[in-house]
């Protein structure tokens, strides 16, 4: 026998909005409020009808303000008074909520059926970001999670290659992993991270046995000519300059020229940084 197919279940609907506003930045802020507040949000039907009584957000996407009002049909077994007293005190709830988030609330009054007015809706603005927290998220759009980028500590010399591996806090701070630090988790400030810098693209030509010897920050320190990496380290050493960035640096990078990097001037190829 065929087997039944189960019908289809509708998509869920969005609460609190109509599918078309669910993006929108503001009806989005919104939301949030009035979900952590624990306010019920109007919930629709497939043709917009609302099934269930709550706040229901339309937004004004040219000024950025949303309209926010209570969505509930009034029914013939509820005296109109008494829904109209319940409208209010949740209109209200609305207002001293948005109000305390720092939101500009504006009150909208309507007629009703009996020649009176009443507050039917609010008109709500959301705070405008300080100049700081434009700043940072400037910053948080150029160093998102995943990025690699240079850690430059205030006051400091050395300076540390990391990947950013949070979005920022409200002070402006991410959590990264140092590279310098073999992966350890540090809490830094955006604002002290700098775009690494362009590496030059690969070389061409054939593999030799001259070598390119590096410093932490990817400086070459001096060229130097072996068979294979270790006689290529022992050679490296010999020059006082590799020395002392052993020293600092608690080591030193090395990697075989290709011909074409062979009439570069000792001291302008670049390596990898490890702490930029």
């Amino acid at each position: 026998m065929p087997t039944k197919t189960a019908p289809s279940q509708p998509a869920p609907r969005p609460l609190g909005c109509l599918p078309a506003s669910v993006d929108v930045p503001q009806v989005k802020a919104a939301i949030r409020l009035l979900t952590h507040d624990g306010q019920p949000l109007a919930a629709f039907d497939e043709r917009d009808r609302c099934t269930s009584a709550g706040a229901y957000l339309d937004p004004r996407r040219e000024t950025g303000e949303v309209v926010l009002e209570l969505h509930a049909v009034h029914r013939s077994s509820t005296p109109w008074e008494e829904w109209c007293a319940e409208r209010l005190r949740v209109t209200v709830e609305y207002a001293d909520l948005f109000r305390t988030a720092g939101w500009i609330v504006q009150e909208f009054q309507e007629r009703d059926h009996t020649g009176q007015e009443r507050l039917a809706r609010l008109i709500l603005t959301p705070p405008q970001p300080t100049a700081r927290e434009r700043m940072t998220a400037a910053l948080a759009e150029r160093f998102p999670a995943g990025s690699a980028a240079v850690y430059v500590p205030e006051g400091a010399t050395e300076r540390d290659v990391v990947v950013v591996n949070s979005g920022p806090d409200k002070d402006g701070t991410v959590e990264v992993l140092s590279m310098k630090q073999g992966g350890k988790a540090l809490r830094v400030p955006l604002a002290a991270l700098e775009e690494l810098p362009e590496l030059p693209p690969e070389p061409e030509g054939e593999i030799t046995d001259w070598w390119t010897v590096t410093d932490a920050q990817g400086v070459e320190l001096t060229r130097v000519e072996a068979e294979d990496d270790p006689r290529a380290r022992k050679a490296a050493m010999r020059h006082a300059a590799v020395v002392a960035a052993a020293r600092r640096d608690k080591g030193f990078a090395i990697r075989r020229l290709r011909t074409s990097e062979l009439s570069v001037p000792v001291g302008e190829l670049r390596g990898l940084p490890r702490t930029a």
